[in-house]
């Protein structure tokens, strides 16, 4: 009994001075979400969706292009499935409006707190589109 009592208590010495006390990372805290070299070929009308949580006050942030035009949207779980339904955005929290093709969009997206998709839809007319995410679209704590 004391010699497994001594193995507990030098398991967790030994854990403490490891971690440095058990502190937890300081500074600020990053998610990838749609990680640099991902492509997405969007036929005209579609739309590909990521879902996420945000467990603070966060912000968006990466670089993409596109080959015919995007819009991009920040929607609630609850309005990116009447969306997926639908094809018709009807509610969202964000967005970018119209992205121009061939050209570098920067995000800068507020998140609150909460449960979100990150919504990448091709509203073209008979075109499909291409997007290239160039950096990381990550998530960073505010």
């Amino acid at each position: 009994m004391v010699v497994g009592v001594t193995i507990v208590l030098a398991m967790i010495l030994t854990a403490y001075v490891l971690t440095n006390g058990f502190h937890g990372q300081t500074g600020s805290s990053e998610v990838v979400l749609v990680p640099a070299g991902t492509g997405y070929s969007l036929p005209m009308g579609q739309f590909s969706g990521t879902e996420f949580t945000a467990t603070s006050a966060s912000t968006i942030s990466g670089t993409l292009n596109s080959s015919e035009g995007v819009q991009i949207y920040l929607m609630t779980p609850t309005q990116f499935e009447a969306f997926a339904k639908s094809l018709n955005v009807s509610g969202y929290v964000w967005t970018s409006g119209w992205v121009a093709n061939e050209s570098i969009y920067h995000l800068d997206i507020p998140v609150p707190a909460g449960q979100w998709v990150l919504a990448f839809t091709d509203p073209n007319a008979g075109l499909p589109t291409g997007v290239g995410i160039y950096t990381d679209i990550i998530l960073k704590a505010a």
